[in-house]
Parts: structure tokens; C-alpha cells; sequence
């Protein structure tokens, strides 16, 4: 039976949890966020611990910050997450844990061209953040040389606790002006690999736009998808599977 909860101003839908009261993790923080709120994914590692990132009220210029909230069988909890330098706005897309110990989030953050931090436009980073339970920590994502105007991490997948898959994308290009890609710009893939200690760069297939998801079911097998096609991985490469087609611009 499907039940929902509301966590941080956003919908949360569960299976086999009972009902809660709306904004119940409130009464148990001590503290209530502002509007406007939205969490984007949820993992979960047994029926009474998850782990779900989003975006949320912050202290940054643009607006929204990173959240996170952690569900302990009865109530979400707002987690403190650790803002980018520089940052005017910032989120969290996508969340994958193995233990209530490891998980890793991925997303993006704006942060202004000029040096007044204050006023836009904007370019867009990828960022990686990582509980090891008791805090999440940012961890630097090694980004191609053409991805220096905007990139973003959007999916991610946790096979094992050392092995940890990130795509996502980039735009580059002459009018790739600002955060709001004013075009025409170009696109490709961006696949990065979690060995234990840190991220590292996995080439992508040629010619192709940016992923939106992954999932891994070994450390040798993940599959992950976009707007270009569907790409496959064997022997611990990256591939462009049958069929593919670049996307169009």
C-alpha cells in the first residue's frame, strides 16, 4: 500500500511505512523549512533507514541549496549538507547508498562569472557530496578540459561500497554563455568513477549529449541512459550501445 509523506515541503510517497503526520519530521527537529523545497531521489538501505537529497532554502544569493534528509522508520530528518564556494544556487539531482554508512549525491551548483558573487550570469558546476554516517562531505569531480562552462552530475549508482558510477553532462561551445545554455551549444556525456578514495574520469562515447541515469549491477556491468541513446558498459568500459543516434541540438 502506497502512503505519503511530506518532508521538507516535498511529496514522499512509501511502501509498506505507515502514515505520518504532514511535516511530523518538524515536531522531532525542532525546526520547519521554508517554501519552496523539492527532493529529486530517494535510496534506501533497509525499511527503517533512506537517504533523500533535493534542493532547499539556503543562505545562497540565487536562492536554493543542497538538502538532504535521512528517514529512520518513523520521521525524515533534515541532514546539514556542505555548500560550494562561491555558490548562487545549488542542488542535489540523484542519491545511491549501500549502508547506512556510504552514500554519495550528485548534482549541480551556479556560482556568477564576475567577482561580486552577488549578480549573474551564471555558470553551472557538477558536484559530488558523500555521507559516511555522520556527515556529508563535498568531494571534487574531475571535469574534461571543454567542460568549463557548464556541467552537471545527474544520476549516480552504488554497486558496492567502493565502486560508484556518476554520468551526467556538459555544454561547450561559443554560445554557451551562461547558465541558461543561450545556444547554440554543444553537448557530451560526462562518466565518473568512484575507486575507493576519489572521483575519476571515465571516457564516454564520441559525439554523444549528456546522461541522465545510471545503474550499476556489479562493479563490470552498468547501463546508463540520456537524451542520445543508451550506452552500456563492459569489461569496465563505457560503450555506445546498438542503435544509438546523436542527439539533436
Amino acid at each position: 500500500m502506497w502512503s505519503v509523506l511530506l518532508a521538507a515541503a516535498a511529496t514522499v510517497a512509501t511502501v509498506g511505512l505507515p502514515s505520518v503526520t504532514p511535516l511530523a519530521f518538524a515536531a522531532a527537529t525542532g525546526a520547519r523549512l521554508r517554501l519552496p523545497s523539492s527532493l529529486s531521489s530517494v535510496s534506501c538501505v533497509a525499511t527503517g533507514w533512506c537517504a533523500a537529497v533535493g534542493h532547499g532554502p539556503s543562505g545562497n544569493p540565487g536562492g536554493p541549496g543542497t538538502l538532504a534528509e535521512r528517514w529512520n522508520g518513523r520521521d525524515w530528518m533534515v541532514q546539514r549538507t556542505q555548500e560550494p564556494r562561491r555558490a548562487w544556487s545549488s542542488e542535489l539531482a540523484a542519491v545511491s547508498c549501500t549502508s547506512s554508512r556510504a552514500c554519495v549525491a550528485v548534482g549541480d551548483y551556479s556560482f556568477a562569472k564576475g567577482a561580486d558573487t552577488r549578480e549573474c550570469p551564471c555558470s553551472a558546476r557538477a558536484i559530488s557530496e558523500v555521507w559516511n554516517g555522520e556527515n556529508w562531505k563535498l568531494m571534487p569531480v574531475p571535469l574534461p578540459a571543454l567542460a568549463s562552462q557548464n556541467s552537471s552530475l545527474s544520476g549516480v549508482s552504488c554497486a558496492t561500497a567502493r565502486f560508484w558510477v556518476a554520468v551526467g553532462g556538459y555544454e561547450y561551445g561559443s554560445g554557451c554563455t551562461n547558465y541558461y545554455g543561450l545556444g547554440p551549444c554543444n553537448q557530451q556525456t560526462i562518466i565518473e568513477q568512484w575507486n575507493g578514495r576519489h572521483w575519476q574520469e571515465l571516457p564516454g562515447p564520441a559525439g554523444a549529449g549528456g546522461l541522465s541515469a545510471v545503474s550499476c549491477s556489479s562493479s563490470r556491468s552498468c547501463i546508463a541512459v540520456g537524451g542520445s541513446g543508451c550506452y552500456g558498459s563492459g569489461g569496465g568500459s563505457f560503450c555506445s550501445g546498438s542503435g544509438f543516434a546523436p542527439a539533436e541540438h
